[in-house]
């Protein structure tokens, strides 16, 4: 199981330095717990400059804003996500749903850059979730100059939204799937593909329909 979470989340894709990070986060539980209640405000809801890179879980927080900011009850298993931090709430529900499973069952990498594909994936599980995306896997292709350099967890996820245009490539048709977001890109992503999602899949309502049926 942990591997699979390795190849899905691309931690076998991080820097020797972030993998040194991982490996000692269980160490620095306490110590990154009480940094993030000190500092619960995310880069984005500041005014932080547009080509500042984002974190993963800034990246998750924006996300769950425009899914709706949804109350998920339930514990976190990541021991470098206090409950108390800012995206916890975020990263909670993103898990609860299927969009992330963090790099290991107790490491989500909060703090870790996240990248183009990353997040990417993130939001086609989400798609995917309320029935949207690819229906037939067999009839997509991934038309980027650099896709063999996209990881085989991601292909399916970028060729869709390249093909919705909720992502972009360079003009030489690279699409770059290991830089790390900046501010201003992951609010373009996130802000012109979760709407339109929203809308299309009517997924508020698939929402309000599941809470009906719990009742």
């Amino acid at each position: 199981m942990a591997i699979k979470n390795i190849d899905i989340e691309g931690a076998a894709d991080k820097t020797t330095e972030t993998v040194k990070r991982a490996s000692t986060a269980i160490g620095r539980a306490k110590t990154v717990a009480a940094a993030s209640v000190k500092k619960p405000v995310t880069k984005i809801e500041t005014d932080a400059k547009d080509e500042d890179e984002v974190t993963r879980g800034e990246a998750l927080y924006e996300f769950w804003q425009l899914a709706g900011s949804p109350n998920v009850m339930k514990n976190l298993t990541y021991k470098d996500v206090h409950t108390l931090h800012k995206c916890a709430p975020a990263i909670r529900w993103a898990t609860d749903i299927g969009v992330t499973e963090g790099y290991y069952p107790d490491q989500f990498g909060i703090d870790d850059p996240v990248t183009r594909e990353q997040l990417i994936v993130f939001v086609y599980r989400y798609i995917k979730k309320y029935d949207g995306g690819f229906k037939d896997k067999k009839t997509y292709k991934l038309e980027v100059a650099d896709a063999e350099d996209v990881s085989d967890w991601a292909q399916e996820a970028i060729a869709y939204c390249v093909a919705n245009k909720y992502v972009t490539v360079d003009k030489t048709k690279k699409f770059n799937p290991k830089a790390h977001l900046t501010v201003a890109e992951t609010k373009a992503l996130l802000e012109k593909a979760i709407p339109a999602e929203n809308e299309k899949l009517g997924i508020f309502a698939k929402i309000g329909n599941l809470f009906s049926k719990k009742k």
